[in-house]
């Protein structure tokens, strides 16, 4: 690692540390558990992209310029099929890449952990491999100068920008943190045939459902996952509550985790990462969570780990 942070400086030499940036504030909403201070990165032109950088914006454009296009489209059987595979996909995210891949939260048969990934792959937000190793950093650098997407460095950095930018997140090159899927032919297979995936989708969705089924089902259902995957990385780290102590800006943002299937609680999983549940009180709806108890229950999940009333209670804001 110390090698990849000399790396990172030489190759991202022309933008300027947090402590040489513009100091900004954020607007407080909710609770103030931090000061909201950020340090916002220069946004890169267009020009000053590289190939790959230019390349990710576009997908992202052009979905995005797709899922205009719902109001004009819009049938009762395309807005089913939006929500359906909103959930296939938001579920595929949550319950696989996050607490399954990533961090090990609990075990299934191998059958059932490729299935899951395979929805998760739906969601088009990147290979499990890349992912998974993307988050595992996010963790181990959390909030610091090699965090990949903190809201330090501002908020539309962490909640996209983080993605057209390869040379401020050049920790992301070193995917030697995920060799456990790395060693697995499935992942590297997905990996390998990625783009082939994107490709299936749209003529998957236009060839059964036509226009309608493609912009409801692809484009804007894809659209609307994302954002609120990134509102993760970006609204739970910023504005919100926190019940337990962490080194960290994480927060419990009720809206994010009624729309991202408990994910919105943040500050609980980021003070208890390993945790199958991020819903920690009764209260906090966590949808991903009840399907892993119910796959407990079905004995179809096992190594399910949960923190104990004792751990909780280290770490438990007072």
């Amino acid at each position: 690692m110390n090698a990849l942070m000399k790396t990172h400086k030489h190759e991202t030499s022309k933008h300027v540390p947090r402590y040489k940036r513009k100091k900004k504030y954020l607007p407080k909403l909710g609770s103030k558990a931090w000061d909201f201070v950020i340090f916002p990165i220069k946004r890169l032109k267009i020009q000053e992209m590289k190939h790959k950088d230019k390349f990710v914006a576009g997908i992202i454009a052009s979905l995005h310029i797709g899922a205009l296009f719902a109001p004009f489209t819009y049938t009762f059987q395309s807005f089913q099929l939006f929500l359906i595979f909103y959930l296939i996909s938001g579920l595929g995210v949550t319950l696989s890449y996050h607490r399954q891949l990533t961090h090990k939260s609990f075990t299934t048969s191998k059958c059932l952990e490729y299935f899951f990934a395979l929805c998760g792959v739906l969601a088009i937000e990147g290979n499990p491999i890349e992912w998974v190793s993307a988050h595992r950093h996010h963790h181990n650098q959390c909030d610091k100068e090699l965090d990949p997407h903190s809201p330090m460095d501002g908020f539309f950095w962490c909640h996209m920008g983080w993605m057209f930018d390869s040379e401020m997140t050049i920790i992301l090159k070193d995917t030697s943190n995920a060799r456990d899927l790395k060693s697995q032919s499935f992942y590297r297979f997905i990996k390998k045939n990625y783009i082939n995936t994107i490709i299936l989708q749209i003529l998957f969705f236009y060839g059964f459902f036509g226009i309608s089924g493609l912009v409801w089902g692809f484009f804007l259902r894809v659209v609307f996952v994302w954002h609120i995957t990134w509102a993760v990385n970006s609204l739970s780290h910023i504005w919100g509550f926190q019940s337990f102590e962490t080194k960290d800006i994480s927060m419990n943002n009720w809206l994010v985790a009624l729309l991202g299937f408990g994910e919105g609680w943040h500050n609980n999983h980021h003070a208890f990462e390993e945790s199958a549940a991020h819903g920690l009180e009764w209260w906090q709806f966590d949808p991903t969570w009840y399907i892993i108890w119910i796959l407990k229950k079905l004995k179809l999940a096992s190594n399910v780990r949960i923190p104990n009333e004792k751990r909780l209670s280290t770490k438990r804001i007072t």
